[in-house]
């Protein structure tokens, strides 16, 4: 979210910085309805290891991606790397990151957790965002459909609505594919900023199921 706070130093000195605090919405169903189609199988019928994104901007500013593919990988393998930090934090656009646990579950989730994220510019931003994991279908040890969803929940007033929601469902045992729906709305983001954390948070996603190490961003 670099882009994000850097250029609006002017407005933070000028008191319009502050802390927010949002109530995270019940259940774990997607955001919306997810239009991006998923990538065309190969000429030998295989699913290919890719992913389809889609991004658009409402008239209110907001802007949204949708994301389909496939992972050449377990469900159970997918859903772990989706719980690393590394992988849910823009590693791309931020200086810091930790991770908080959540000590007490809501009925239905298996996993829940606070990433906090600190931002060095002309100032040090912080923010936070939750992430909640729940089994949908199957059981714990062989899920078949997963649903994952975050949002920022406290930190920087700027960043009004950063939210996402992800559904993996298991194809065969080898194959699971993944569904993403992002929303944004702050100052100085684009359609450009949505798809390149997509894209990101399935490249590394891919990585980590193969046991491979995770970019590193200047």
């Amino acid at each position: 979210m670099r882009a994000v706070v850097a250029p609006l130093t002017a407005l933070l000195l000028a008191g319009c910085f502050g802390d927010a605090v949002t109530v995270f919405p019940p259940g774990l169903e997607p955001l919306e309805d997810n239009t991006a189609p998923l990538p065309m199988l190969g000429r030998d019928g295989e699913a290919p290891e890719s992913i389809v994104i889609l991004t658009g901007e409402r008239p209110t500013g907001l802007v949204f991606g949708h994301a389909r593919g496939y992972i050449r990988a377990p469900i159970t393998r997918v859903w772990e790397a989706l719980r690393e930090t590394d992988v849910n934090a823009d590693r791309r656009a931020t200086d810091e990151w930790s991770r908080l646990e959540v000590d007490v579950l809501p009925e239905g989730l298996t996993h829940s957790y606070i990433i906090e994220t600190v931002v060095h510019a002309f100032i040090t931003a912080r923010y936070q965002v939750t992430w909640r994991h729940g089994l949908v279908e199957g059981e714990l040890e062989e899920p078949e459909k997963v649903a994952v969803r975050w949002q920022k929940t406290f930190g920087l007033a700027l960043i009004e609505i950063l939210e996402g929601s992800i559904v993996l469902t298991a194809l065969d045992d080898e194959l699971t594919e993944i569904e993403i729906v992002e929303r944004l709305d702050a100052p100085s983001t684009d359609e450009d900023t949505i798809r390149l954390f997509l894209k990101d948070l399935f490249d590394e996603t891919v990585l980590y199921t193969k046991g491979l190490p995770l970019p590193t961003y200047e």
